[in-house]
């Protein structure tokens, strides 16, 4: 009765633009509804008939006592929700200090509190909020003396924190089918060396979290996690256990958070964010991206023109990326982080230019790098060589995501992941921040030493077997250079049959513009020019677009003047 009652209250003080909460009561029982719907308005047109029958106004003291009825049931429930409540709490505290508790005990306190807060919460939020105003012109009218007193009905009081927290828990609990492994957690979050037995249980358990990642809410697990750290028994800090959890392959916290994210979303220039003491305003969005999904919603500050404020996709993201930032930058820095919020949603932090690849060079092509762009390359190139020198690459390293901050320091907006050197990596983010500006490419290649790296003299020596119409044997080659990287030898076959069908395109057009050439003399300059060409363009598995076009006049200018000097020499004059 008591939560179907709190139900139908809850919904007639959420219902429609109504100044007030329209409620009736049952005739027969101790049942209230809300007048709109269903019983309520049978109810509704009961009493009306009766009023204008008899004149008298059966509803009004009716509905006084169902009402006081319903919160003398509420008040003598709650206690024994509290004393449920403070026992649930006494096994956490237990098994936080690993003392040995029944689990067949705490079932029905699970049960118990959980019917509870089921049906009565929401009502019970917005009392303690005190922000609906039906609800507090309903409590005038109905409870005046309790109103007198200081004293809200419907509302969890003093005892709202234990209610909560014990509710969190057991619905975490719910969505696991388990309880949770405490003392586990507890040595994550102090940071403590976990033994062979806890690391097979540690793995198995988050493996069962990732299993089930798209249905436990995100928002619900990180306020457990906080709840539980905020334990004096419990100990260590909240970040770091969110770290641990993170680096033993917890997916969970790179999923979205659903309250948090609506909140974000919400968000527009002009509104306020406070952090401590400090507020700020926003300004206009940054690069918000026209579909899919923003892992960060990026805003400008009024008044600074030299930090952002940066929102991630729940209320982990910025916490544990600053911690992440310190141990994987790997040659480049993320942005440096002035200030998070300490509930975790926000963070304020330094404003970066567009990524590298936006931006067109100023240099044209075949002219020599002005100083605009050297000053842009030359970090990147430092950073190849570094990678190079550490026999390092990040795994899933993006463009899009490396910048400047207004000193014109080189950052990478994620975290990077170290992995074994990967020449093809470095050769094709080469290449992509070329741009098509062969000058821009040589620089990178040729000021990291890419251009003397072992895979590139691999490639060097197909070129030149290509060239001398020797069969390829590329693992030969590869082996005296120590190259074992497969996707660089695949590169090595497409390339040796690449070379050999450029050299056959060159010759052919030649052919067709020049009369009786000789064929072994083409053949070796076009041999010549293609390995001085390639070498020069430091092109690794590519050939450089513009070859063709280069060799091939190249070879054009030198036909001509072959041809006008055997011209010349044939020519006899006239006696």
């Amino acid at each position: 009765m008591t939560a179907s009652n709190l139900q139908e209250i809850y919904s007639a003080c959420h219902h429609g633009k109504a100044e007030r909460a329209y409620l009736v009561p049952s005739l027969f029982s101790q049942r209230v509804y809300h007048a709109s719907f269903g019983w309520g308005r049978l109810w509704k047109w009961f009493y009306h008939a009766v009023r204008f029958l008899s004149g008298k106004d059966l509803k009004t003291n009716r509905l006084i006592k169902v009402m006081q009825k319903t919160e003398a049931v509420f008040s003598k429930r709650l206690a024994l929700v509290v004393e449920n409540a403070n026992a649930y709490k006494s096994y956490l505290d237990k098994k936080i200090r690993d003392e040995e508790v029944d689990e067949k005990e705490v079932h029905a306190l699970r049960k118990s509190v959980r019917r509870w807060t089921r049906a009565t919460a929401p009502l019970a939020t917005d009392v303690d909020r005190g922000q609906n105003k039906k609800i507090s012109d309903l409590f005038q009218t109905y409870y005046p003396d309790s109103i007198e007193e200081g004293r809200h009905p419907f509302s969890y009081g003093e005892d709202a924190d234990l209610i909560k927290e014990a509710q969190l828990f057991i619905d975490l609990e719910g969505y696991l089918h388990q309880p949770l492994p405490l003392r586990l957690l507890k040595s994550l979050a102090r940071k403590q060396k976990l033994t062979p037995d806890e690391k097979h249980d540690l793995e198995q358990w988050v493996e069962m979290l990732n299993r089930k990642k798209k249905q436990i809410p995100l928002g619900l697990f990180l306020d457990c996690l906080k709840s539980l750290t905020d334990k004096p028994a419990f100990g260590g800090r909240l970040i770091d256990l969110e770290v641990s959890l993170l680096k033993n392959g917890l997916e969970l916290l790179h999923m979205s958070e659903k309250e948090h994210l609506s909140w974000r979303n919400s968000l527009q220039p002009g509104d306020e964010l406070a952090s401590g003491d400090q507020t700020y305003r926003l300004g206009n969005p940054i690069g918000m991206k026209d579909e899919g999904f923003d892992t960060n919603l990026i805003f400008e500050i009024e008044g600074d023109p030299d930090h952002v404020i940066a929102i991630g996709m729940n209320r982990a993201y910025w916490p544990v990326k600053e911690i992440i930032a310190k141990e994987y930058q790997w040659g480049v820095e993320m942005p440096a982080v002035a200030e998070i919020s300490s509930d975790g949603r926000f963070a304020v932090i330094e404003k970066l230019s567009p990524s590298v690849v936006e931006d067109q060079w100023e240099s044209p092509e075949n002219t020599p790098l002005v100083h605009a762009d050297i000053s842009v390359l030359k970090p990147i190139a430092n950073l190849f060589r570094w990678w190079g020198g550490k026999s390092i690459c990040p795994s899933d390293f993006s463009l899009d995501y490396l910048m400047f901050n207004q000193a014109d320091e080189l950052r990478y907006t994620h975290s990077l992941q170290p992995q074994p050197f990967n020449f093809r990596l470095l050769e094709d983010l080469a290449h992509e921040i070329s741009q098509g500006n062969l000058n821009v490419y040589i620089y990178l290649m040729t000021e990291s030493t890419l251009a003397n790296h072992v895979s590139m003299n691999f490639y060097r020596k197909v070129v030149e077997t290509a060239l001398n119409d020797k069969p390829l044997k590329v693992k030969s080659i590869a082996a005296c250079r120590k190259v074992t990287d497969p996707e660089v030898i695949r590169r090595g076959k497409a390339l040796y049959k690449e070379i050999h069908q450029l050299r056959a395109k060159i010759i052919k057009t030649l052919n067709r513009e020049f009369d009786e050439v000789d064929q072994d003399y083409l053949l070796a300059k076009a041999n010549q020019e293609l390995q001085v060409w390639y070498n020069e363009t430091c092109s690794a598995s590519r050939i450089w677009p513009t070859i063709e076009a280069s060799v091939t006049g190249n070879l054009r200018r030198l036909l001509q003047v072959r041809q006008r000097s055997m011209a010349s020499r044939d020519f006899v004059p006239a006696e």
